[in-house]
């Protein structure tokens, strides 16, 4: 038997180990392993787009996890989620890495570590 179940909303986060650079290309940076909050898929279908369904869904994770938009690496971004990011949270440039993911400009160096009371948001240096 097959289910069929609408989808409307959909954010999908975890934790992943990533190499990246935290300073733009071009310029002479570390490559760090890190293991930050990552948000893998993102989906508001188009019915229900530009009514505030996917800042609330977002913000909601950011509540979640304590995390600022900062603190995120974005796999894939599409330019939807470039735009988004810019309009809700002043996102003004994502940083593109080799791996896929994406960081935003400026990024703070924390990273989401686990300790035996959850995941916390822990400075890297």
């Amino acid at each position: 038997m097959e289910w069929m179940i609408p989808v409307n909303d959909m954010l999908k986060d975890d934790i992943t180990k990533l190499n990246y650079t935290l300073i733009p290309p071009g310029c002479h940076g570390d490559v760090r392993s890190v293991e930050p909050l990552c948000v893998l898929d993102f989906f508001v279908s188009g019915a229900r787009q530009r009514r505030g369904n996917g800042k609330r869904l977002f913000d909601f994770m950011l509540q979640d996890t304590g995390s600022q938009p900062r603190d995120l690496a974005i796999d894939g971004p599409s330019s939807k989620m470039e735009t988004f990011l810019a309009k809700n949270y002043g996102v003004d440039r994502l940083m593109r890495q080799s791996n896929n993911f994406a960081v935003i400009h400026g990024q703070t160096d924390r990273v989401y570590v686990e300790t035996n009371n959850g995941y916390v948001y822990k400075s890297m240096t």
